[in-house]
């Protein structure tokens, strides 16, 4: 297997949150599979950029590591997943009648499985709670987005030293 590095797995979390989707998907297998817990398993490139070309347009979203675990064979990532609605939605992670500018924060734990050649080949996103479900989630009205993300990446950084707060500068919800 060809070596997997904590700075280039770093690299692809931040391509993640830019939405810098060329440099996320170099790091993907043609055939990853990414398992989410509300929806059929994503087979592909074309899948996974399918399903965020729904979010997106309706929400910024910022993924923050709380801890990176590497076992030689996978990444392991506790995380918290941020979103800022950009428009009214009826229903999102099974939270009702949300509005403009509502932010979403659930915790969730990542799994990054690779090939022999070192590329992502599978992403299972597990819940502490309920399968279908996403997780705990706490709903914040009338809270400005860039201070819970800052927030929690300040406490990443502090308590894990995984995250750099300055490094989040160009990421598309910060522009």
């Amino acid at each position: 297997m060809a070596a997997v590095s904590l700075p280039s797995f770093v690299k692809y979390l931040r391509a993640f949150n830019a939405r810098d989707y060329d440099t996320q998907h170099a790091f993907y297998a043609d055939d990853i599979t990414l398992n989410l817990p509300y929806v059929e398993p994503l087979v592909g490139k074309d899948a996974i950029t399918a399903q965020y070309a729904q979010i997106h347009p309706i929400a910024d979203e910022a993924v923050i590591p709380m801890d990176i675990v590497y076992n030689g064979r996978t990444f392991i990532v506790p995380k918290r997943t941020i979103f800022r609605l950009r428009q009214d939605v009826p229903e999102l992670m099974g939270l009702k009648d949300l509005k403009r500018g509502d932010v979403i924060v659930y915790t969730a734990y990542l799994q990054y499985y690779f090939n022999k050649e070192g590329k992502i080949r599978q992403i299972d996103l597990t819940t502490l709670s309920d399968e279908r479900q996403l997780g705990p989630r706490l709903l914040l009205r009338g809270t400005d987005f860039v201070e819970v993300v800052d927030g929690y990446q300040k406490a990443a950084a502090e308590d894990f030293g995984v995250w750099d707060t300055a490094a989040m500068k160009g990421t598309a919800w910060l522009d």
